[in-house]
């Protein structure tokens, strides 16, 4: 919502494991005086939601299958909660990445919550944990608005090949 300045694009609950589907959305992005469709894809989160085993498992079938099987995809964004830090699963949804053709970028949420002078070193214990460089990890907060152009920029260079 925060990326497409949109307040409902995508339907947001505090409870986990409500994306249940791969929900595309095309936004329109004027970069360098031109005018750009990019797609982006909501994927089911696979940590909190509580959901049966059935379920997770096809979820699992599902996200793998996407991301190892769309050739067009430029760029996968890993969201995790800065405040908390990754997860096994986060740990493990990088591993996996990191064999995948497409870029890797990490949205640190919520970085608005840890106090400014502990930020960077935080985003920078987030990539030493995910075993990513440091310039793939972006710190965000939809609350403050913070780091929104940083991965609009990050993302728009990918697709551009710049990236």
């Amino acid at each position: 919502n925060t990326l497409a300045q949109r307040n409902k694009l995508v339907r947001v609950s505090n409870t986990p494991g409500r994306t249940r589907t791969l929900n595309f959305f095309d936004v329109t992005m004027e970069s360098h005086s031109k005018k750009r469709v990019v797609r982006l894809c909501d994927l089911p989160g696979y940590g909190f939601a509580k959901v049966s085993k059935v379920e997770r498992e096809d979820w699992h079938h599902m996200i793998n299958e996407y991301l190892s099987e769309r050739h067009t995809l430029k760029v996968i964004v890993s969201i995790i909660d800065a405040e908390v830090g990754p997860t096994a699963d986060d740990v493990a949804m990088l591993d996996f990445l990191q064999g995948t053709p497409p870029k890797i970028l990490v949205v640190g949420t919520k970085i608005d919550r840890i106090g400014k002078s502990y930020r960077k070193p935080r985003l920078q214990e987030l990539a030493k944990k995910l075993e990513v460089p440091i310039e793939a990890v972006v710190g965000f907060s939809a609350t403050e608005r913070i780091g929104v152009s940083d991965v609009w920029n990050r993302l728009l260079a990918t697709v551009d090949g710049r990236g």
